[in-house]
């Protein structure tokens, strides 16, 4: 990969390989922007960088980003053209998006805004369900299992213990669990 500085002082805020393994995703946290590298064995350059969350889809063909104004785009990882736009489910910075897990399907993505975590469907950009979250709330992390048939929301709070609150495809809460004193979720 090129040897140029990927940090612009806020350090990488994460790692991902696309499903085919030919492209790699590093964040940069003090600008929360994304970079793609070609990871192929003859690549090693970067091929795009876009600003807010991103994931990868399934077929490893599409890159799904979250924009300041809520709408998520789906951009072809080829041509980096857009190939749809899902409209936000509010307007403004209410709706930005602050990060995304897509299930191994390929068909629901979770997406983290400033209510809680919404799930839409991605091919049509119908919001399936909500898991709204309080002002003294804060979603640590989320993960689809990899059936796609579970979503594990790890949650902290202020000055409570955190919470793993897992729901179902349709947003049915089937598990919580409460961590144990001393330990961080």
């Amino acid at each position: 990969f090129s040897a140029q500085d990927t940090s612009r002082g806020g350090g990488l805020g994460g790692v991902a390989f696309s499903p085919d393994g030919q492209r790699l995703m590093t964040g940069d946290g003090a600008i929360t922007s994304v970079t793609i590298w070609d990871a192929a064995v003859t690549g090693g350059g970067e091929w795009a960088s876009v600003v807010g969350p991103a994931v990868f889809t399934s077929d490893s063909r599409g890159l799904v980003v979250g924009r300041r104004n809520g709408a998520l785009s789906v951009l072809d990882v080829e041509t980096g053209k857009r190939v749809s736009t899902i409209r936000p489910a509010l307007r403004g910075r209410d709706g930005e998006v602050w990060g995304m897990e897509l299930s191994d399907d390929g068909k629901l993505l979770a997406t983290l805004d400033p209510h809680g975590v919404r799930v839409v469907d991605l091919s049509t950009g119908a919001t399936r369900f909500t898991v709204p979250w309080g002002s003294a709330d804060w979603v640590m992390d989320m993960r689809w299992s990899h059936d796609s048939e579970l979503l594990a929301i790890s949650w902290g709070y202020d000055d409570q213990r955190g919470q793993v609150v897992v729901v179902d495809r349709s947003g049915a809460e089937v598990a919580r669990l409460t961590e144990v004193p001393g330990h961080h979720t």
